[in-house]
């Protein structure tokens, strides 16, 4: 899906849910959505829900984050969480034209 976020809507106890769960800060959720060299890998995962699979620029690391889409190209973040070794194999994949 050719769906491009360029900005991110944050609810207090969402920053701290993925931050004591995960150790996530919500700039890597940002970069890992927003990044552009490579596109977040991005599908509809339900009525009002879409899904993702983004790189953080900075550290490399593959997030694997859930969003509302209130607003063209704004998300809002529902959780995020480390992507496992399969969704960032997957991710590499679509990256590399396969």
């Amino acid at each position: 899906m050719a769906l491009k976020i360029d900005n991110v809507i944050w609810q207090d106890h969402i920053i701290e849910k993925i931050h004591s769960k995960h150790g996530i800060e919500p700039a890597e959720v940002e970069s890992a959505l927003t990044n552009t060299d490579p596109n977040p890998h991005i599908w509809k995962a339900g009525r009002d829900r879409y899904a993702g699979i983004g790189q953080v620029s900075d550290s490399g690391e593959y997030l694997f984050v859930v969003f509302a889409l209130p607003q063209s190209k704004t998300a809002r973040v529902i959780t995020a969480r480390p992507a496992t070794e399969n969704e960032k194999s997957v991710f590499r994949r679509r990256k590399d034209g396969r």
